[in-house]
């Protein structure tokens, strides 16, 4: 007849599967999986939103009416970036905060194709948020603890 008892009491049965537990969730933190690359990315379009905010006076956008134009258009976008950055910072794998991430990179891909420019950064400059902000936004939330 076997025991299926521990050898050292239940006490020391019931520590050691804390024990098990505890490493094996300390060391799945430390690897750096997916929950780690969700919280770069998402700290990643909080980060573009404010480059999208800080971009025209650091490009030197000139003082013309497409100057202008361009300037609030991207502050507009940069504000629903920030938004969804700062959603996409605390919840990873928030949906509609992709959604609306997705949708501003998208029609910042859009702007700097089809929008008057009067200077080729500050397209260039839309154009390569636009990318970034949906690549961060999708990688942010596909790629989320399981």
């Amino acid at each position: 007849m076997t025991d299926s008892r521990h050898p050292y009491g239940e006490q020391a049965a019931r520590h050691a599967a804390d024990l098990a537990a505890r490493t094996d969730s300390e060391l799945s933190a430390s690897t750096g999986g997916p929950l780690r690359l969700a919280s770069i990315c998402s700290a990643l379009v909080l980060l573009l939103g404010f480059w999208l905010w800080l971009a025209n006076p650091v490009l030197a956008s000139p003082f013309t009416g497409t100057g202008w134009d361009t300037a609030l258009r991207d502050e507009m976008v940069s504000v629903l970036v920030i938004l969804a950055g700062l959603v996409l910072v605390k919840h990873p794998s928030n949906t509609p905060a992709t959604v609306v991430a997705v949708a501003a990179g998208l029609g910042l891909l859009a702007f700097g194709v089809w929008a008057q420019h009067d200077l080729e950064r500050m397209a260039a400059n839309e154009l390569l948020t636009g990318f970034a902000v949906i690549a961060a936004a999708l990688v942010a939330r596909l790629y989320r603890a399981p």
